[in-house]
């Protein structure tokens, strides 16, 4: 099962904001308004399914609250023997998410500011406005710092809870190196400061610092292991096209990662690191990966949320030559190892990814109140359209075969000499006649048995020896 537990206590007031600059220094008289700030990601559970990050906001200080959404059991792999069929599937239970605490009084200077570096790549960024991403920054740099932020508000415009709910759901969103980051805030202000804390799930309801998922001491050692496990997969892609980069990246990770069914509770689960250094993950670690190591490439990927086999779940939105796609990693991983993963999550459109996959709306479409009800709320930001479908895999590999066009497969399969993912329309064609055909073109060649996948029934994997 999947658990996303989320809150979100917002201070109803407006914060006039122009500029931000950090203050180390902590004012005598904080606290006038207060807010504990979550929107925690959960886990997703494998077979093709996983968690994502929920928002949900409680106008009361200090109160709290959940939303919880059980986790899928599939789609599991069908597995097919010829002239016969047994279905396995395989399901998992998590429990929230329990960080580890760091507190962290740190105010050293921060890294360079990787939005300013690079904001093409960063989709959310990108749509903020002048104000928000004063505060993006400023949270961007206490959060490379492992820091808590003090910012100076004079009077110009204002920004809302929601704006602040905004700018945090963002940054989480644009920066998956940051494994650190928890899932929720604590916010207060006091005449022209705006205190905000990053804390982990364990933290006192009045935290006087920030805590993260690890201890500050491990960041050094663990960003480099991170760095490592990067530099090994980009030493893998020998390519220079971005389609060819996109497809390798996917299969590696489907080949060297596995879809953690135990520990959810461990946060690394929901991290790039949990997926790159630790091989395991739940389906936020998967897309948290895959967009780290696109932007490497300097390919942008964006993370979208939703509803999949009537649970939570995270995948990824990937822009290839400048045209959008959808590719769900998580669900074209195979619970084997040793076998090939599936394709048919990679570079879908909007029309084929909603047959399995329900985004949650845009930010724009959730009403003010709701921000500051108490009503529990998820949404996604910017997410671009995605209308093309040329780069999808079967249609750039051709390997469609439908009933009627058993010869055609039986061609391809002496042609390649082992074993075959290919989609068909309508109607799957007919393996026993494709064993029969081999057969009489002298081929030693058999099909053994296929692979299906409920939520993707037009993919087909044979397994040929």
């Amino acid at each position: 099962m999947q658990k996303i537990s989320a809150l979100l206590l917002a201070a109803l007031v407006l914060l006039s904001l122009a500029s931000c600059s950090f203050d180390t220094s902590s004012p005598s008289d904080v606290d006038s308004n207060t807010a504990f700030v979550s929107s925690e990601s959960s886990s997703f559970e494998q077979s093709s399914s996983d968690n994502t990050s929920s928002n949900q906001i409680s106008s009361s200080n200090f109160q709290t609250s959940s939303v919880t959404y059980s986790e899928p059991s599939g789609p599991s792999n069908t597995t097919s023997n010829v002239s016969s069929s047994t279905e396995t599937s395989s399901t998992a239970t998590s429990s929230g998410r329990t960080p580890s605490e760091n507190s962290s009084d740190i105010s050293s200077n921060p890294p360079n500011n990787i939005s300013s570096e690079k904001p093409e790549l960063y989709s959310c960024y990108s749509a903020l406005g002048k104000n928000q991403k004063i505060i993006y920054d400023e949270l961007l740099a206490a959060g490379q710092r492992m820091d808590s932020a003090w910012i100076d508000i004079t009077v110009s415009g204002t920004v809302s809870p929601r704006d602040v709910s905004l700018v945090f759901y963002s940054l989480e969103t644009d920066h998956p190196e940051l494994f650190w980051l928890p899932s929720q805030y604590y916010i207060s202000t006091s005449s022209n400061k705006l205190m905000f804390l990053f804390v982990s799930e364990d933290s006192d309801s009045s935290p006087q610092s920030s805590t993260y998922l690890i201890n500050r001491s491990q960041k050094e050692t663990m960003t480099a292991e991170l760095r490592a496990a990067v530099e090994e997969i980009k030493a893998l892609v020998t390519s220079d096209d971005p389609y060819e980069i996109e497809l390798k990246l996917h299969d590696i990770l489907c080949e060297r990662v596995t879809y953690s069914k135990e520990d959810s509770s461990e946060p690394m689960l929901w991290t790039a690191y949990g997926a790159l250094v630790n091989g395991t993950a739940v389906c936020e670690g998967y897309a948290r990966a895959y967009q780290l190591l696109l932007y490497e490439f300097g390919i942008n990927s964006t993370l979208a949320t939703g509803m999949a086999s009537g649970e939570g779940h995270m995948w990824n939105i990937v822009n290839i030559n400048g045209t959008n796609y959808h590719v769900d990693v998580t669900w074209d991983d195979r619970d084997d190892q040793k076998n090939p993963p599936f394709h048919a999550f990679f570079n879908l459109s909007d029309s084929q990814i909603r047959g399995t996959h329900n985004p949650h709306p845009d930010y724009a479409l959730i009403k003010d109140s709701v921000f500051e009800s108490g009503e529990a709320v998820s949404y996604n930001y910017n997410l671009p359209e995605c209308k093309d479908e040329s780069l999808n895999y079967f249609n750039v590999t051709g390997k469609v075969f439908s009933a009627g066009e058993e010869e055609a497969l039986a061609d391809y399969i002496i042609k390649t000499g082992g074993s075959v993912e290919f989609k068909y329309n309508k109607k799957e064609p007919d393996i026993n006649s494709v064993n029969t055909l081999l057969k009489n073109k002298k081929s030693s060649l058999r099909v053994k048995s296929w692979i299906q996948k409920p939520a993707a029934p037009d993919v087909i994997i044979l397994s040929v020896e």
